[in-house]
Order: structure tokens, then sequence, then C-alpha cells
């Protein structure tokens, strides 16, 4: 029995892009979403933290043109504090065919990852090379366990 990749729900208000977009055929960032963090917790070790233990985004690949074999589509995840703050990258995925793709995140990796005490949002880029590139594809936020 094949596998479904129908895993992660799609939820419109977690969407870095809809289904049914155009397609990309330039390297861009594809949208950002603030991160849930327990802001309004009592003062202690909980404060401020992410309030999932594990996030996974999730992209789903219509189409993509490799017809002159020199594209290549590469999404990356950042993790920013917001307000122009420095990103640094928490995931990247090279996708070559049609499909679902996921990239898992660890909330405590997340909160860890620079020297910037404050992550704030999650930001999608795509980076595109080649001949003639063009993508078409949806990608949302999900909550997820990590196991």
């Amino acid at each position: 029995m094949a596998r479904s990749e129908v895993s992660y729900t799609y939820d419109a208000d977690l969407d870095f892009r809809a289904p049914g977009s155009a397609a990309v055929t330039a390297t861009a960032e594809i949208g950002t979403l603030a991160l849930d963090k327990m802001s309004n917790a009592r003062s202690g070790d909980q404060k401020n933290k992410l309030g999932a233990e594990g996030y996974a985004v999730v992209i789903v690949v219509e189409a993509l043109d490799l017809a002159d074999a020199d594209e290549t589509y590469t999404f990356n995840v950042e993790v920013t504090g917001g307000g122009g703050s420095p990103a640094a990258t928490a995931g990247a995925l090279a996708v070559v065919g049609t499909g679902q793709y996921v990239i898992k995140l660890d909330g405590h990796t997340l909160e860890k990852i620079s020297a910037a005490a404050d992550r704030d949002e999650l930001a999608l880029n795509l980076v595109v090379a080649g001949t003639s590139p063009s993508i078409t594809f949806s990608a949302w936020l999900a909550y997820d366990r990590l196991n």
C-alpha cells in the first residue's frame, strides 16, 4: 500500500502561499508568519518561549520546469526577530519533482539558532536558478510532533 501524501491539513491562516497561485520564475521571499510565543505566560522559564515543540513547513509542488536540465529550486526557511533583524537559516530543501515536501523544525532549536534572543517570525524563501525556472506550488506552516 502506498503512503498518502495528505499528512498535513492546509490552514489558510498559516499559509505562505495559497493553492492555485501563479508560477514563480525568480528568486523571491514567499512570505512570513509570526511564531506562536507564550508572551502572556507568567514570568519564569516559559515566558516568551515558542508555543509548539515542533513545526512543519509543508510545500506542495504542483508543477516545475526541468526542460533545460539546469533548473534548480531550493526552499529556505529562515527565522528572524522581525523588524529587519538578521535572519538565520533553520532549514533548506531542494525539490526535484512534483509532490509534497516537508521541512520539520524543532522549536527548541529555533530558540537557540543564533545569538539574537527574539525569534518572532518564520520566512520562506525560494532560490531558483537555470535557463527557464518556473515552479507552481503552495506552502503553509503546520504544528508537528517531534517524532
